[in-house]
């Protein structure tokens, strides 16, 4: 995909709207068992984190990341897929 593709499905209704672009991008990378998860509860079954890091490939779609930036996404329970804020962790 694009990122002008990946801009649209951001603008759009749906479990990414509102979010940065990269946002839907990671999600696939994150389905494909490429990233790391960080468990945010006692029993390690719900609520997790999942970081991604960022290639130097991904910054040819998006130029703002930096290379080995990482990237914390999580799905809410009502299936939105958010970049968490990592304050409030």
């Amino acid at each position: 995909m694009t990122r002008v593709e990946y801009d649209k499905i951001v603008k759009g209704p749906g479990k990414f709207e509102g979010e940065n672009s990269y946002i839907p991008y990671f999600w696939g990378v994150v389905n494909q068992g490429e990233a790391e998860v960080e468990y945010l509860d006692d029993n390690g079954f719900e609520d997790c984190c999942y970081w991604v890091t960022v290639s130097e490939d991904d910054r040819e779609l998006f130029p703002e990341l930096k290379a080995g930036e990482r990237i914390p996404i999580y799905e809410d329970d009502n299936g939105f897929v958010v970049e968490l804020d990592t304050s409030k962790l």
